[in-house]
């Protein structure tokens, strides 16, 4: 799900990513601003180890609920499979006419790392909806009908929606 296309139309449902590379349907999330200080943190106190920084697994449903919640609109999720957005040209994850957060069995186990060593080293997560608010007052700025290298445009996913 786009943020950006949920939060200027709300009324034009919206697709639920694959979740074919995902352990038990499980994603993560970490904005980048608690990664990086996490990571200078870490620096500075010689923290060794093996590490992902990612927050806490949790459903993808779970999470597009949460950043619809967090754009303040109702947003219709539509499922579609993996084999169906291949025909149709959308790409993984990212790139032109991408969906993003939909990965293929290649990378079955990336929403399935532990989190916990992280957590434990110092790594806070700030909530899910603070990082979507970010992003979207960062999107406004920089003007949500700019040119884009990866995502699809609304054209190319209302096309999308009507051939589901």
């Amino acid at each position: 799900m786009c943020a950006r296309h949920s939060a200027r139309d709300p009324s034009v449902p919206r697709f639920q990513p694959p979740s074919t590379a995902m352990v038990a349907g499980q994603v993560e999330y970490c904005d980048v601003r608690d990664l990086a200080g996490w990571i200078v943190d870490a620096g500075e106190q010689g923290l060794a180890g093996d590490y992902d920084g990612v927050g806490p697994a949790q459903l993808l449903p779970d999470l597009l609920a949460e950043i619809a919640a967090a754009v303040g609109a109702p947003v219709e999720l539509v499922p579609a499979s993996s084999e169906r957005l291949t025909e149709a040209g959308v790409n993984q994850w990212s790139g032109r006419r991408s969906l993003p957060l939909w990965l293929g069995p290649s990378h079955y186990g990336l929403g399935g790392r532990d989190a916990q060593p992280s957590l434990d080293a110092g790594l806070r997560i700030r909530p899910l909806a603070d990082t979507v608010a970010s992003v979207l007052a960062w999107e406004r700025e920089r003007g949500l009908d700019r040119p884009r290298n990866a995502g699809m445009t609304l054209a190319e996913e209302a096309e999308l929606l009507q051939g589901i």
